[in-house]
């Protein structure tokens, strides 16, 4: 990856819970930091699922940041992602790899 790669503005947030006054909980979104990443959609099934309902997950690519777990939040134009994993693909901490699948 270079860093001419990262052409796309992201927005990250991680999950908070909170009481909703009545004595339950609901969960926000609390913003962690605006970024540029790398965002490329990817592929996934098989055979004949993957023609009845293509399913489309993303790899979203970003400079090395401590703060970043799953289950964060990465917005990208009108498109809500969640992070399923978060790797450091060379062990470096250069760069980190979100995979992520779009929130309905």
């Amino acid at each position: 990856m270079e860093i001419g790669e990262l052409r796309h503005r992201i927005a990250l947030s991680r999950p908070v819970t909170v009481s909703d006054g009545a004595g339950g909980f609901i969960t926000t979104w609390e913003p962690v930091a605006t970024v540029w990443a790398a965002v490329q959609p990817q592929r996934t099934g098989e055979g004949l699922l993957r023609a009845a309902r293509p399913e489309v997950g993303y790899t979203v690519t970003i400079r090395y940041r401590a703060d970043i777990s799953a289950g964060m939040h990465v917005v990208f134009r009108a498109l809500t992602l969640e992070a399923l994993a978060v790797v450091n693909p060379d062990a470096r901490s250069e760069w980190l790899e979100m995979v992520c699948r779009a929130v309905e």
